[in-house]
């Protein structure tokens, strides 16, 4: 059984997803990013799993980000998750950084 899905908050601005992240979670998880009194906003995603669940909720979570006039960026995502993004035609969307630089979406489809 895979661990469930936590989103810490290690310090105000930063936030870390751990574990997976599941239809049966999503919403709860959705909510949960609270950006009040943050200027901008990082989540990390090293220890994060889920496709098209986790990926239902990075999109929710730039929702929220853009109602508030918040800047929003997606951390070390993993290359399946990019896979997902790319297959999904959602680059432009999805705020993603890889090693402090804008994530360039060099992901094969073929893999």
């Amino acid at each position: 059984m895979k661990a469930s899905p936590e989103l810490l908050n290690p310090e105000p601005g930063k936030w870390v997803l751990q574990g997976q992240v599941g239809f049966e979670n999503a919403e709860s998880l959705a909510a949960a990013l609270d950006i009040e009194g943050v200027q901008s906003c990082s989540i990390d995603l090293q220890e994060a799993n889920g496709g098209v669940a986790l990926l239902l909720v990075l999109l929710s979570w730039c929702r929220q980000a853009r109602a508030a006039q918040r800047p929003l960026r997606f951390l070390n995502a993993s290359d399946s998750l990019l896979r997902l993004v790319v297959l999904s035609d959602l680059e432009s969307l999805l705020p993603f950084e890889q090693n402090g630089k804008p994530a360039e979406f060099k992901v094969s489809l073929d893999t």
